[in-house]
């Protein structure tokens, strides 16, 4: 309190002093003026002074509220600290991130030694450039290439498992006889490359592109193909069985005489394809192009077609025996000879194929309960000259102008069936239901229609 008093009573002297009195007195001007300035900085001392004593007894009264300003003040200094360090950790592993994918592996040791038959396990040969390399019978197991450049690189019988070859280039690369088996070929890009007889099983292969590649007599069992690109791709004799090949890219694909069973190409691209000779028992195809491709002589027994469009495709002499759920557009396919005894066609487009002398026998192709057009299966100007329709469900299918001559359809359900104009000379159609079914303008000469049920047909007055 005493250092407050004399601040203000220095204050009053300073603004009392008469310095007008002494402005001729040069000396002691000077003087007045320097004790003046010693006074103000006495002044700006005591001022802090009093400030300080001002938060000493703002504390004394308040203790706690200072405490907790004072924790207060050192969480945010710590806070500060920690984002600080936060930032720069983060900083840190982005420039390691970095660092590891710029930058190719600097093998050393054993792992340096990149010549043909040697043994390499656990390496780490990441993004390094070994285009062209002869590794002839080479042995990699557990070794990361990701990224790697190994086109036109010389690899055949070399062993690659559980290899990362993720992203790597292996375009023109000689893979012949090699086994890639529990490999990560991801992204990888193995365009024209030769893999013949290659064993892929477990490999990893989804997305990569293997356009143009020769993979005929491979081995693809449990492999994943999902939305690989294999357009224009040999798979002649390969063994795909298990594998997955959802979305993948088909087109043109060479695929005659390969193992399919039990594969999923759900969605894939199979648009003039050349799948003649192959097995596809138990395959799943639902929702795949098949527009055009060549199922000569191909093994269809319980495949899943629901919602595939096979429009324009030769299925002549394959088996699709118990198929089920077929959803699919078959309009303008090739079915001669084809074996469907016992299969489930529901929904589907028939118009214009040719399915004479198939065996259709047991059959059952109509609409879902829910339909309500006034035909289900649109079997119009069909070619079932000769086919064996015996016990076959038709209900409401649509056989205007269809070929029929000399079909078996004995005991078949035709019950409300359009067959205008359609050809039943010499057709068998002892015991059939044709309730409700029209035959305006079709030719029934010589047609057998003994212990038939004829109850509202038309067009036969």
């Amino acid at each position: 309190m005493n250092r407050i008093i004399l601040a203000s009573i220095l204050s009053v002297i300073l603004l009392t002093t008469p310095f007008a009195s002494v402005s001729a007195q040069s000396p002691e001007l000077q003087k007045l003026k320097e004790e003046n300035a010693k006074l103000k900085q006495k002044i700006t001392e005591l001022t802090k002074d009093n400030v300080s004593l001002k938060k000493e007894i703002s504390k004394l009264k308040n203790p706690e509220k200072s405490q907790d300003k004072t924790k207060s003040e050192t969480k945010t200094s710590d806070k500060t600290a920690k984002t600080t360090k936060q930032t720069t950790d983060t900083t840190k592993q982005t420039t390691d991130t970095t660092k590891q994918t710029t930058q190719p592996a600097n093998p050393t040791g054993k792992c340096a030694n990149l010549v043909k038959g040697t043994l390499l396990m656990n390496c780490d040969l990441r993004g390094m450039n070994l285009s062209g390399k002869d590794l002839y019978g080479a042995k990699f197991n557990g070794v990361n290439l990701e990224g790697a450049n190994l086109q036109g690189a010389n690899l055949e019988k070399t062993f690659l498992l559980n290899t990362d070859l993720s992203k790597a280039n292996l375009t023109n690369a000689n893979l012949r006889f090699a086994d890639l088996g529990g490999a990560n070929l991801q992204g990888a890009d193995l365009s024209g490359t030769d893999l013949h007889f290659v064993d892929f099983w477990s490999a990893d292969l989804s997305g990569a592109n293997l356009s143009g590649a020769d993979l005929s007599q491979s081995f693809f069992r449990d492999a994943n193909l999902y939305k690989a690109n294999l357009q224009g791709a040999n798979l002649s004799g390969a063994d795909l069985s298990g594998a997955n090949l959802s979305g993948a890219n088909l087109t043109n694909a060479n695929l005659s005489g390969s193992d399919l069973s039990k594969t999923r190409l759900l969605k894939a691209d199979l648009s003039n394809a050349d799948l003649s000779g192959t097995n596809l028992s138990g395959a799943n195809l639902s929702g795949a192009d098949l527009r055009f491709a060549d199922f000569h002589g191909t093994n269809l027994s319980g495949v899943n077609f629901s919602g595939a469009d096979l429009s324009g495709a030769d299925l002549s002499g394959t088996v699709l025996q118990n198929t089920k759920h077929i959803i699919a557009d078959l309009s303008n396919a090739n079915l001669s000879g084809a074996d469907l005894s016992g299969a489930k066609i529901r929904d589907v487009k028939l118009k214009g194929i040719n399915l004479s002398n198939a065996n259709l026998s047991g059959a059952n192709i109509d609409c879902s309960e829910q339909e309500q057009r006034p035909y289900c299966a649109d079997i119009r100007l069909t070619n079932l000259s000769g086919a064996d329709l015996s016990k076959t469900r038709l209900l409401k299918a649509d056989l205007s102008l269809a070929n029929l001559r000399f079909a078996n359809l004995s005991g078949a359900n035709l019950s409300g069936a359009g067959l205008l104009k359609a050809d039943l000379s010499g057709a068998d159609l002892t015991g059939a239901d044709l309730s409700g079914a029209d035959l305006t303008g079709a030719n029934i000469i010589g047609a057998d229609f003994s212990g038939a049920n004829l109850d509202g047909v038309k067009g036969l007055d």
